[in-house]
């Protein structure tokens, strides 16, 4: 895979937001998301910090940028034109100290309505023709954006990614209001947070139970990546137990085909994805 950094001409960097709510909140992007043709917004998920998003979050947006850019061009969309934000709108859960919240969905409901508003407003000001926009989760952000789909007049978007999700809140994909064949899965094979078993699992005596009641179950919901859930699913590198959670953005080229495939989806193309069978 070649280096998502290198060469090219540099896009602006834009902040659009930042707070001391909780956590801290931050929003930046990488090209004006009022005037762009295709408009990504990613939200993060579990050990997402505000000391981050100056650092290894801000170059992950980035790589969302260039991938679709490269994929438009590919596709004849000249000049490409991409704006890819990365949102901390809400406070992510946190393994040290408050473990458990990762468990639960407060955090998820509250930044859920949050990331509705944003895109919302994104949507009202955008310039010209309405923009392609995708609603991106990795990890627990994909349960944050399966919650803003809930909120009243749900989320006003053409497609949306779930990488490495652990659930959203909901049995398949349909139920996440704009259509199935819109709604787009990468699941690494090794990666523990998207294998994290639904709670009558870890319950003796209900095991047998959930199997029989969810077979596809997972901590929040039905595997996205499952046959059951009914998106389409996107080929990703299997990657490691240790590694494999953070590379689907290709972080050290390790992600395989994952982020190229995301660039084609933002750009919208999601037509040319490589794809995977559902498991």
């Amino acid at each position: 895979m070649a280096d998502p950094d290198a060469g090219g001409s540099e896009p602006p960097l834009l902040l659009l937001g930042i707070g001391d709510q909780g956590q801290g909140r931050a929003i930046l992007s990488w090209g004006d998301p009022d005037k762009a043709k295709n408009v990504s917004s990613l939200v993060p998920g579990l050990n997402s910090t505000l000391a981050g998003v100056g650092a290894g979050n801000a170059s992950t947006a980035k790589r969302i940028y260039q991938s679709a850019t490269t994929a438009a061009t590919a596709n004849g969309d000249v000049p490409p034109s991409v704006a890819s934000v990365f949102w901390l709108g809400y406070d992510a859960p946190q393994l040290e100290g408050t473990g458990s919240s990762v468990l639960m969905q407060d955090r998820a409901e509250e930044g859920g309505a949050a990331y509705n508003k944003f895109l919302h407003g994104l949507r009202a000001t955008h310039e010209g023709a309405p923009a392609h926009m995708t609603a991106q989760g990795h990890s627990y952000g994909s349960l944050v954006v399966g919650k803003a789909t809930q909120q009243p007049g749900g989320l006003p978007v053409d497609d949306i990614v779930l990488v490495g999700s652990p659930g959203v809140g909901v049995d398949k994909a349909s139920q996440l209001g704009i259509g199935a064949d819109h709604v787009y899965v990468g699941t690494a094979k090794h990666d523990p947070v998207a294998m994290a078993p639904a709670p009558g699992m870890f319950v003796p005596g209900w095991a047998a139970y959930e199997a029989i009641t969810n077979p596809d179950g997972l901590w929040h919901g039905t595997d996205p990546a499952s046959q059951s859930f009914g998106a389409q699913r996107f080929s990703v590198a299997d990657g490691t137990i240790t590694d494999s959670h953070d590379n689907y953005f290709g972080k050290h080229d390790k992600g395989g085909d994952s982020l190229p495939n995301i660039g084609k989806i933002v750009s919208g193309h999601g037509n040319t994805i490589t794809r995977e069978d559902p498991r």
